[in-house]
């Protein structure tokens, strides 16, 4: 698994430096390395460097090696104020050196950005595709665990996977006065193929030779073949020890040595070539005697006289400075793949997730079908091994998160669902890392239209890496598509290759065909076509060379240019690779066609011919070719987020955000969900009534965006979200204009993004916006009110009551949004504490017109006198806030600028108003004392105004008082404190949002319920933890994860209403010991719901007493308050209590026990006279 790490401790490197052909290609090499360090991959403190080979052309791995080191020296030590070259320094430090840029990493032939950084069809933990230096900067991270100090040489020729956690490996195991060299098994017959390496293992690993494409019987007679049949192969992972490092550093400044670096060319000198391999390395292994290693030659070395007069003279040199240095073979368990034609990297891709690949076939023939969703099991499974960061809407639901679920928005669909990646990372840094925007030289298309599933023939073991496919796929077994965007759909035969190419209309390609698409850096518009045979030899003679499986002399004169030696060959090398015929337009009679292309023939004939060899070399094609790869990431990634809302899928984006966050300007990002989110307002107009606004969900999309743009650096993700400029957006979202909405949010948003503290605060007030869109949702609530048949006279109070509530199953379900979008379900019940209903409110009229507020006896009392006095509940801190706004909410009062004063309209009225509310219960209780305490008072001023509420209303009525103070509460509380007994209550997810309920009873009759009633309060235990919670702390972060539709949100909430049922159910069988469970289960779901909400001392608590109970929950959301207990044994309270006190010692003190009665009245209310 490759991840990113959260580097707690010191750098595995202090340098990690990269090789490459040229100073374009050793910048572009530099970025994506600082990529992979901004994305926590390498460790900050590490040093990035990338080096240019000394002069243009091959060097060979030898001379790429010394220059690298030299320059590593120099660069080091001028960052630590050096002036000189200081090796003490260098010998200090852990430094690795990659080679990525020689012409053996260029396969398939004509992938500009070399096999080391081409994209895998796997991701890692944040969704990002790797690539083979990923793999390689994972085997590092190993190395460096073990090996000592000195530079470790490593190169992505092959792709190796080193096993984790090898018992036998420690820092003994490498050579720390020498040369170690990585070792791993393999198959005899890979091992032919490759190096070899002789090893002495009774001289501890002593590295005898390398054995370079041995035959079996050489390999048998050196005694380098295992009993088991296996070879040790050569890595190119090469450790130098310190005391190497130091004659390193010496032999660039040494003739003839100085000519492989930039120094000998800066003074002149044709560069030296020469190999890692046959020149430094075999020098030491001591099976090889001095005439022997001076008189070899190595396809590297190969030259001129004078060439290997200076090779000979450089071995030489070799020989005399590292001859003596102990080397060693360190054997390491894993897996090697070596890749050098392109038929090897097609296989590699197509078996690389084989066990999840499908051995049959799919097809979807039906373009009439519904969905053109994946619905076998087979089928599934084939197309989530298929697709790695694309989107092919074909493929309908499967292509939306490769391993994860996509679920439906509506709630019949919801079933699909599978788990999803859990919430991810935060982002470091919104700044690019390239000054460059990720798609500046390709813009690609705005967001298109949700349109119906064309039909899919998908074969088996098939890869789609990184590309958008639109229209009809068609692709056949072992093929592979790359970096491509197809507009009209594709037609790939097997065992094929399509790489980067940008395609209008529809790709017919055929079977065994390698087709890439390479783009001039310089000039845009210049694409060229590489088309040639999957097993073709590009670098055979012309006699023996073949395109696409015939011979390319037959080609040469069915094409009429066979006599055009000089316009063919781009040197004096006769082969394919050097052949001229590629071009802008396709190769005729190639196999590969455009549909609709009629003048294909003509149009190569007339155009501009390069060899695959000049197309490769292309001025600005690497950074074309990595600025298309991240648009095309780009693209996917805002294709998938758009399809998603714009279907009403419940897909979680965090992980999208935060790649857009590392990858993309964020005016970029931001134009895509502008897009998106002007699409989702304007097609609520035309959905049928009842349907439930996607525009909050796309609300807390942009918030989530803005978020991850501002990471960490930005504050704390909740915050406040009032400032006036974005009132007038709030205003229209308010009122249903989500269009103006949006267009005004946009306007305010863009003055914000400056800073990522101040896109932090735009994200907040997205979440602001949502409220707004929420408020309107629940107030689509039906309060219907009633004239009483008598008012009120001044002076008598009425007086209104209620228990508290405990919640058993189902809270949060209950929560705008999730209740009107999900659906909720919950079951509770109302309860006495210690014998009396704790919350209460009693009001009465006043001769005097204002209105007289009481929070808490003996309290200063709030006088409001005036509508502003009265209009300010919506104020953060407002005194009195709750109070107000339940007299607000009656609407017997207009606080509108034209209205009458407040004097003159309660005047009318027949007084003014006095109002007292007092409860028992300590604040953050957790027993829904805010809402039931809302109820009350609305009863008591409604009965005052001579208006009366039905239970339904009383419970809308207080889910509009709540959203009018933006603290969002759900309606279980009133439904649990209002009503009496146990209730199952749930509403339906449609709008108006509706509240129903029944009274629970246990039984088949009223006896056996009221015994059960008893009997269950017997086993109920009621604690108060001694710790205040604030639920708002956790709404706002339950909240959030539901419209990122997080997977836990998603799955804990189906399981919230099935556990409402459960409870129900037990109640009804008079179990009680289920009852527990169900308690239980319920509180492992609210932990799910909202991180924090058991505290340890929580913990601590539940773990003293889990042998005496059947189950226990807090109460509410969680965080501290009361604690509910089912104990196993009725009566149990007393040792419940006694067990605490005695294992928490003084950390029990502020605990209080309390006696618990299940309330069958509910809310109650009666008339006073007394002052």
């Amino acid at each position: 698994s490759i991840m990113a790490h959260k580097h707690e401790h010191d750098p595995e490197w202090a340098v990690i430096a990269v090789t490459a052909s040229s100073e374009a290609q050793a910048l572009q090499f530099r970025v994506e390395l600082l990529r992979r360090q901004k994305a926590g991959h390498i460790h900050p403190e590490t040093v990035i460097l990338a080096i240019a080979d000394p002069a243009p052309g091959y060097v060979g791995s030898g001379a790429s090696t010394l220059n690298g080191i030299y320059v590593i020296a120099e660069n080091v030590s001028a960052l630590h104020k050096r002036t000189y070259i200081d090796v003490p320094l260098i010998q200090s430090m852990k430094i690795l050196l990659l080679h990525l840029g020689g012409p053996t990493q260029r396969v398939p032939c004509g992938n500009v950005v070399g096999k080391a950084l081409s994209f895998l069809p796997h991701e890692d933990e944040e969704g990002e595709l790797i690539a083979p230096i990923d793999i390689l900067l994972d085997n590092m991270k190993k190395i460096a665990k073990h090996a000592p100090k000195g530079l470790v040489v490593a190169t992505t020729e092959a792709i190796l996977r080193l096993d984790d956690d090898v018992d036998y490996l420690s820092s003994s195991s490498f050579e720390s006065q020498g040369v170690s060299v990585v070792a791993v098994p393999v198959s005899l017959e890979t091992g032919m193929n490759h190096g070899v390496c002789k090893i002495d293992f009774l001289n501890n690993n002593e590295l005898k030779n390398i054995l370079y494409k041995a035959d079996e019987k050489t390999l048998r007679d050196n005694r380098a073949q295992l009993p088991s049949g296996e070879v040790y192969v050569y890595t190119s992972i090469i450790h130098f020890s310190s005391k190497v490092i130091e004659r390193l550093l010496y032999l660039p400044v040494t003739p003839p040595l100085d000519t492989c670096t930039y120094l000998g060319v800066d003074n002149g000198a044709t560069p030296l070539t020469f190999s890692l391999y046959r020149d430094i390395l075999l020098c030491m292994v001591k099976d090889i005697d001095y005439e022997t290693y001076i008189g070899s030659q190595d396809e590297e070395g190969k030259g001129n006289d004078v060439m290997l007069r200076e090779v000979r003279a450089a071995r030489v040199l070799l020989w005399k400075n590292l001859r003596d240095f102990p080397i060693r073979a360190v054997v390491w368990p894993g897996s090697y793949t070596y890749l050098e034609t392109a038929l090897d990297y097609v296989n590699f891709l197509t078996s690389y997730n084989s066990q999840s690949s499908s051995s049959s076939s799919l097809s979807s023939s039906d373009s009439s079908s519904s969905s053109g969703d994946v619905n076998t099991s087979t089928a599934s499974a084939a197309v989530s091994g298929l697709q790695y960061h694309s989107f092919v809407p074909s493929l309908g639901l499967a292509q939306l998160s490769r391993d994860s679920h996509a679920r439906h928005y509506h709630p019949q669909q919801q079933q699909e669902a599978d788990l999803l990646e859990r919430e991810k990372r935060e982002i470091d840094d919104h700044v690019a890392l390239s000054d460059e925007p990720a798609s500046v030289l390709y813009p690609l298309a705005s967001p298109t239209q949700t349109r119906k599933n064309p039909p899919f023939s998908v074969g088996s073991q098939c890869c789609i890496i990184n590309s958008l496919i639109y229209g009809q796929l068609s692709i056949k077994s072992r093929s592979v598509i790359e970096n491509c965007h197809f507009r009209q759909g594709c037609v790939i035969g097997s065992d094929s290759l399509v790489s980067g190419v940008d395609a209008d209309h529809q790709i017919v390609v055929n079977d065994s065909t390698c087709f890439l698409q390479v783009r001039d850096g310089d000039r845009p518009d210049d694409k060229y076509y590489i088309i040639y045979g999957i097993r073709d030899d590009l670098d055979a003679p012309l006699e023996h060379a073949t395109l696409l499986g015939r011979p390319l002399q037959t080609w040469l004169l069915e094409l009429d240019i066979v006599g055009q030696q000089d316009d063919i060959w781009d040197g004096p090398v006769h082969t394919l690779r050097h052949a001229r015929i590629f071009s802008r337009f396709l190769l005729p009679n190639s196999g590969v066609a455009f549909s609709g292309d009629d003048k294909q023939t003509a149009s190569w004939k007339a155009s501009k011919k390069l060899s695959i060899s000049e197309i490769s070399s292309l001025k600005g094609s690497l950074p074309a070719e990595f600025s298309w790869r991240r648009s095309l990431s780009f693209e996917t990634d805002m294709s998938i987020v758009h399809t998603s809302l714009c279907d009403k899928r419940d897909v979680c984006l965090l992980e999208i955000f935060s790649r857009c966050a590392r990858n993309a300007p964020i005016q970029q990002a931001l134009e895509w969900m502008d897009d998106i989110a002007e699409r989702v307002a304007t097609a609520i107009e035309q959905e049928p009534e009842g349907t439930v606004p996607y525009i909050g969900r796309v609300l807390s999309a942009i918030s989530d965006l803005l978020a991850a743009y501002s990471g960490n650096k930005g504050g704390l993700r909740s915050g406040p979200a009032r400032n006036p400029a974005f009132q007038e957006a709030f205003q229209l979202l308010y009122q249903g204009r989500y269009v103006d909405g949006l267009q005004a949010m946009r306007v305010q948003r863009d003055k914000w993004l400056a800073t990522v503290e101040s896109i932090a605060r735009a994200a907040r007030h997205y979440e602001g916006a949502c409220q707004a869109v929420t408020r309107r949702m629940v107030e689509t609530v039906q309060v219907t009110m009633t004239s009483s048949s008598s008012k009120r006279e001044q002076g008598v109070w009425v007086e209104v009551e209620a228990p508290a509530r405990i919640d058993l199953a189902g809270g949060w379900t209950d929560t705008p949004p999730i209740t009107y979008e999900h659906g909720g379900c919950v079951t509770n019940m109302a309860i006495q504490i210690d014998g009396k209903c704790p919350i209460k409110a009693k009001c009465r009229k006043i001769s005097q017109p204002i209105i007289i507020l009481h929070v808490a006896e003996g309290g200063q009392p709030v006088v409001c006198s005036t509508k502003e006095e009265l209009a300010d509940y919506a104020r953060p801190m407002a005194p009195a806030a709750l109070l107000k706004a339940c007299v607000v909410c009656l609407n017997v009062l207009d606080l509108s600028q034209p209205a009458p004063s407040l004097s003159a309209q309660l005047t009318s009225l027949g007084g003014g108003l006095e109002l007292h509310t007092s409860s028992d219960l300590p604040t953050g209780s957790g027993l829904g004392t805010s809402s039931i305490l809302a109820g009350v008072i609305l009863e008591a001023v409604a009965d005052i105004m001579g208006r009366a509420f039905d239970p339904q209303a009383l419970i809308h009525a207080v889910l509009k008082v709540e959203q009018m103070l933006t603290t969002g509460g759900g309606w279980q509380d009133q439904v649990g404190g209002l009503l009496p007994g146990i209730k199952l209550s749930y509403s339906k997810p449609h709008i108006p949002l509706t509240v129903r309920y029944e009274i629970v009873t246990a039984g088949d009759t009223q006896e056996s319920h009221t015994s059960f009633l008893k009997k269950l309060e017997s086993h109920l235990c009621l604690i108060y933890t001694g710790r205040t919670r604030l639920a708002r702390d956790l709404l706002q972060d339950v909240l959030r994860r539901w419209y990122s539709k997080t997977p836990e949100i998603l799955d804990v909430t189906d399981a919230l209403v099935q556990n409402a049922h459960d409870m129900h159910a037990a109640i009804k069988k008079e179990d009680i010991q289920s009852v527990g469970k169900e308690l239980s289960k319920y509180w492992h779901y609210k932990k799910i719901m909202a991180s924090g909400a058991e505290p340890p001392s929580v913990t601590r608590m539940l773990s003293l007493v889990s042998s005496h109970i059947w189950g226990a929950s807090l109460t509410g959301a969680g965080g501290g308050g009361f604690m509910v207990l089912v104990t196993q044994h009725p009566n149990d309270h007393a040792n419940i209590e006694k067990v605490l006190k005695e294992g928490l010692g003084e950390d029990a003190s502020q605990m209080t026990f309390h006696k618990l009665a299940i309330d069958t009245v509910g809310l109650a209310k009666k008339y006073t006279t007394a002052s």
